[in-house]
């Protein structure tokens, strides 16, 4: 699977890094990545905007950027499996990178009910636990459109039962971007 990046998103408390390390742990390969894309706000020392904060698109953009860039050069060589709230408005630099490097890329949206999402997010160890910000950030993958074949229903699944579902349906390319 070398050449491929697979994107694990969705709102807050889907579920995003258990799955994405799930997954790279579970891939039959010699080596698997897992980039868990929280990470690299901790680089920040001073001036980082949270990046759920309206404020903070600009900032957003260049570390999508260059989070886009790693990714995919990474992907050359390695499977990678990159977890980070990537919506649609964010596709962009991830295709346009991958697509330079020659590396296919997966969009898998993992996106429980609403109320589920939300118990899971201000239940977990994050900054982000605020249930008001994870609803809204919900509804804005609530509706993907012509994406909407890349949602995974996580509702009803244990996180073995998601890995299984999601391992199967990246070998069949279900979430494979043209």
């Amino acid at each position: 699977m070398a050449g491929r990046l697979v994107i694990v998103t969705g709102p807050p408390g889907a579920g995003k890094s258990t799955i994405a390390h799930g997954l790279a742990s579970a891939w039959a390969a010699d080596a698997a990545l897992h980039i868990h894309s929280d990470d690299l706000w901790t680089y920040f020392v001073k001036g980082r905007i949270p990046p759920w904060e309206p404020r903070s698109a600009a900032q957003n953009l260049v570390v999508t950027d260059a989070m886009a860039s790693q990714a995919a050069a990474l992907g050359v060589a390695f499977p990678v499996f990159f977890d980070g709230v990537v919506g649609p408005w964010f596709l962009r630099p991830f295709s346009d990178a991958a697509r330079s490097r020659g590396v296919k890329i997966d969009y898998m949206v993992l996106r429980p009910g609403r109320d589920t999402t939300i118990k899971r997010g201000v239940a977990r160890d994050h900054p982000m636990r605020d249930a008001e910000v994870i609803g809204r950030m919900w509804d804005q993958f609530a509706d993907l459109g012509g994406l909407e074949h890349h949602v995974l229903d996580t509702t009803l699944l244990s996180v073995g039962e998601t890995i299984t579902v999601a391992t199967a349906d990246l070998l069949s390319n279900r979430f494979q971007l043209a």
